[in-house]
């Protein structure tokens, strides 16, 4: 005689296999199994199917879809309502990227029970189909190239506290190699008492007469940006006089940095200047390049100690520069980079 489990039972050892057993229903768990010999069969029967069937669904995912009908109509001048419940099932091996999708069977209005009983039925043939029919790993697709990026583009790495002045002199990942107090992140808006705002985001840098600020160029996978032949890039973003009157100057340029401390040595391979004349935001854009034929230059500042003598820069870690050549302030937000092929 075939042994039918209570409801209890059948509640309390799925909540086991699942791990949600509280501690009075383990209590009633062991009590049922201690005092039942077809109960303890059965819990053991439940146990083993699940470690198989885990075992067997490891690299399967199964996605069911239900639909559900409703239609209202009038028929011979009655309104009728007609309900139906249909179900697909695809079951897909992630791993080795296959999927088999089965067929609706006929709307019914069977109950949740009855279909969770026959997905599983078919999670362990698809397991097995799986197994059969499994083929080699697939290829990687290719990887994307990296991007150049500027780090801190917008400057908005740092905040600033707002019970503090509007300003700050740590600018993260801008002041490679150097320092200078010329040059400070700025909450725009409580700097200018709401009258001006940044372009993205909170802060911009206000630089002044003889600021400057320089980092190092990098793609997004972190690499360093290395001096080659015939390189070229497109620095854009975004400037702003911080009053009204003259026109500001300012100077962007590529450096490579053979020694800063304690003597500077440092190659300008190329340098373009923007014109600054607006109170509001002003877009700018300029292409920077590296000679074609020949890396050798002369270092165009040398410390005190230093031969002057050429170098050869091919090869060493290249540096974006942003020199304000005035004696206007002027604001500075939303940098961006791009190699030109």
């Amino acid at each position: 005689m075939n042994y039918q489990p209570s409801s209890e039972l059948r509640d309390l050892v799925d909540k086991m296999i699942d791990d949600r057993l509280l501690a009075d229903e383990r209590d009633s768990l062991e009590a049922l199994l201690e005092s039942n010999s077809e109960a303890l069969n059965y819990c053991a029967e439940r146990v083993h199917f699940h470690a198989e069937l885990e075992e067997s669904m490891a690299p399967v995912r199964v996605e069911l879809t239900q639909k559900r009908h409703v239609v209202f109509e009038k028929k011979r001048g009655f309104a009728s309502v007609s309900r139906a419940m249909s179900n697909v099932v695809k079951i897909e091996n992630s791993k080795h990227g296959k999927a088999v999708e089965l067929p609706p069977k006929p709307t019914t209005q069977a109950n949740f029970l009855s279909y969770s009983l026959v997905a599983l039925g078919l999670m362990a043939v698809a397991a097995l189909i799986f197994q059969l029919t499994r083929s080699p790993e697939p290829e990687l697709a290719p990887r994307l190239a990296p991007k150049l990026a500027f780090n801190n583009a917008s400057f908005e790495d740092l905040d600033i506290n707002e019970k503090s002045p509007p300003y700050i002199f740590t600018i993260l990942e801008w002041q490679d190699y150097f320092q200078t107090s010329k040059v400070k992140v700025c909450d725009v808006e409580r700097a200018t008492d709401g009258k001006r705002s940044a372009k993205e985001g909170r802060y911009a840098v206000i630089i002044e007469e003889g600021g400057f600020l320089t980092q190092r160029l990098t793609y997004d996978d972190g690499t360093s940006l290395k001096a080659r032949k015939g390189l070229k890039f497109r620095i854009s973003g975004w400037a702003m006089l911080e009053s009204t009157g003259k026109p500001c100057s300012l100077s962007i340029a590529t450096r490579v940095v053979a020694s800063a401390y304690p003597s500077m040595r440092q190659v300008q391979p190329s340098v373009e200047k923007i014109t600054v004349e607006s109170t509001e935001w002003q877009k700018f854009s300029v292409d920077l390049s590296l000679p074609k034929d020949s890396l050798v230059m002369r270092p165009n500042v040398t410390g005190a100690g230093l031969e002057n003598d050429l170098m050869d820069i091919t090869g060493l870690n290249l540096a974006i520069s942003i020199d304000n050549k005035s004696s206007v302030k002027f604001f500075l937000d939303a940098m961006s980079v791009e190699e030109i092929k």
